[in-house]
């Protein structure tokens, strides 16, 4: 008898299904005739490219982020089944592999709990990722106004990656871990975002944002609701440009940035000292320029700044100067027009 040895290349796989295959399936079956569907299909639209592949951890992440809402807590055997049936006939439509079933966490075999306690909430977390970080990173755990949990995560790289955490939990393992595990923004040794990484964060309670830095500017969806609607679109730009979100993201950064050293703020601060000079001898740019920069300075003072003592200072002298300025705008140049004669 001869037996044959063929590499392992040489033996068939069965394509994976992509995002675009979901979508399109999903499309077919017009989502809007099932709120399981319409999650799904916003949830991929939204947070994955189409070349993508339908993964097991795409899943166990819609899942996770489905179960942040009462309402699909209430439904998460709907959730789960109905999920599980639009794969399975895509799978035999397309006659592809769509993912690994035994790496899923199916929501109606998960446990939520939200811990009360913050000391106990505070151990959960430090447990959590002394687990995962044994590789010479090292973290520290910052409190969010109690609320919410923050972990600096520093990587021997010298990379930086900043984790959020919330009060729900679950199981896995037999382990009390964070229900939702992929909140976070990754920073390069300079401490600035990194490129062609995908960077997620809350928004505002219940709106998520995901996005990605390429070559400088933003690209990406936010989306909210237990339908994972979008919200909001990033299509390029910088990423002040797009001010709910880089709002949202300076007020993280305050906990782990030196003011001294963050650009936007020292940016901030030159910004209102020189404006004003130039608006006290009524400088036509400095006038054109005082609205937007008080409105860009209070927001900053409070979204991100708060409690700023010297920040809150200038802001409130810029404003009395600008009022003033409002109130009688000739008065610097009768004033000069005085003077010379």
């Amino acid at each position: 008898m001869i037996l044959l040895s063929f590499p392992s290349s040489c033996y068939y796989r069965y394509p994976m299904v992509q995002i675009g295959q979901l979508l399109k399936y999903l499309s077919a079956i017009n989502p809007q005739t099932s709120a399981v569907r319409l999650a799904l299909y916003n949830f991929s639209n939204h947070f994955y490219r189409a070349d993508q592949v339908v993964s097991s951890e795409m899943l166990n992440s819609f899942f996770s982020h489905a179960l942040e809402y009462p309402h699909w807590q209430q439904n998460r055997s709907s959730l789960g089944s109905e999920t599980q049936s639009i794969l399975e006939n895509l799978q035999n439509q397309l006659g592809s592999e769509v993912l690994d079933w035994a790496l899923v966490r199916w929501p109606q075999d998960m446990q939520i709990v939200e811990i009360e306690n913050f000391s106990d909430f505070t151990e959960c977390i430090h447990q959590y990722l002394n687990a995962i970080y044994f590789h010479g990173e090292k973290f520290r755990l910052i409190s969010d106004q109690q609320k919410k949990m923050l972990a600096v995560v520093l990587f021997p790289t010298g990379q930086v990656r900043l984790r959020m955490f919330d009060r729900k939990m679950t199981f896995r393992k037999g382990m009390l871990e964070p229900l939702r595990c992929d909140l976070s923004l990754s920073y390069g040794s300079k401490i600035e975002l990194s490129e062609a990484v995908p960077h997620q964060l809350e928004l505002a309670p219940y709106t998520c944002a995901q996005f990605e830095i390429v070559d400088g500017e933003v690209v990406g969806s936010a989306v909210r609701g237990y339908l994972f609607q979008k919200f909001q679109d990033f299509r390029g730009g910088p990423l002040p440009e797009h001010s709910k979100l880089f709002y949202s993201i300076k007020r993280l950064e305050q906990f782990f940035v030196d003011r001294r050293t963050d650009s936007f703020y020292l940016s901030l601060m030159d910004d209102l000292e020189r404006t004003s000079n130039y608006l006290k001898i009524s400088n036509p740019e400095a006038i054109e320029q005082a609205p937007l920069l008080l409105q860009r300075a209070e927001a900053a003072l409070e979204q991100v700044f708060v409690g700023d003592k010297l920040l809150s200072l200038l802001v409130r002298d810029f404003n009395h100067l600008w009022q003033t300025h409002k109130a009688n705008p000739n008065r610097d140049l009768l004033q000069k027009f005085v003077s010379t004669n």
